[in-house]
């Protein structure tokens, strides 16, 4: 894909708004998707992550990413919830009808719906990682959401730190696999990957030579069908931990390409609901 033609999906990214109540519900649709791109494939099983050959530097995760498939739960799907889990985020759910969520779809005022699913790709666009010895940060195409995760295990956040979307973040080595757990997540309860600020999130991220993964591997999150899979892929496969709503915990696994770095963009969710907004001023105006 062209650089133009990923500015152009880009510039329409920046208008984050028009979800309907059954992608709130359902989490059919992806929030903030671009116009003109198609939501996600249904969730395939997760393949096994077999034999592989060592990559040339396993623990180099730098660059830009973009989903290209994805295994067992989701990051768009509902994992099956408990009976006390699906009272409780039905009675989240009652405070609000479908007009009330028509008229003001979360996305629709840059709000994301946080850990797991902004690994996916908030409107199936790339992220950015950067490492240093200290933390690991990676950047989402669409902000604000940034996730800064510590490598050194030990440290807690600081004494009344607040939840956030990206949540709390710690991570450790086990071989060639990084192990990143998460907690302190504001909770969400209005569709995909539900969660209590309880819920502690667990990713282990793995550099796989994309050949070894072979065809046990199929391509339903392209961004763009011709758009080649690069030779090295990044696998994380993650378990939220949520007893309040899950009876099991609920399990994925998402699997990158590299993207060349040029590619990478900075939109503006914030600026998207500005110009949508006075669009629609506009519109009502001229009506």
């Amino acid at each position: 894909m062209t650089l133009s033609a990923r500015k152009l999906m880009g510039a329409c990214a920046g208008a984050l708004v028009g979800i309907s109540l059954s992608a709130l519900i359902a989490g059919a649709a992806i929030a903030g998707a671009p116009f003109g791109r198609s939501g996600p494939s249904p969730a395939v099983p997760a393949a096994p992550l077999k034999a592989f050959t060592k990559v040339k530097n396993p623990k180099n995760f730098e660059g830009v990413w973009l989903i290209y498939s994805t295994g067992g739960a989701g990051p768009y799907s509902n994992p099956p919830m408990s009976a006390a889990g699906q009272a409780r985020v039905a009675a989240f759910r009652a405070k609000y009808n479908e007009a009330d969520m028509r008229a003001n779809p979360p996305n629709g005022a840059c709000v994301e719906p946080g850990m797991p699913s902004a690994m996916g790709g908030i409107g199936l666009v790339p992220m950015d990682i950067h490492m240093a010895p200290d933390r690991i940060t990676i950047i989402s195409e669409v902000g604000p959401l940034t996730r800064r995760i510590f490598m050194d295990p030990k440290r807690t956040p600081p004494d009344g730190y607040p939840t956030s979307r990206a949540g709390w973040s710690n991570a450790h080595w086990e071989g060639d696999t990084l192990v990143i757990t998460t907690s302190l997540m504001t909770e969400w309860l209005m569709g995909r990957w539900s969660h209590t600020d309880d819920a502690v999130l667990t990713e282990r991220l793995t550099l796989r030579n994309s050949a070894d993964l072979g065809k046990d591997i199929p391509r339903n999150q392209p961004l763009d069908p011709l758009d080649p899979v690069s030779p090295l892929t990044l696998v994380s496969e993650y378990t939220m931990h949520d007893p309040a709503l899950y009876d099991v915990d609920p399990k994925g696994t998402l699997y990158f390409r590299q993207m060349p770095t040029d590619e990478f963009q900075d939109i503006s969710c914030v600026e998207g609901l500005f110009w949508e907004t006075m669009n629609s001023k506009w519109r009502k105006k001229e009506g």
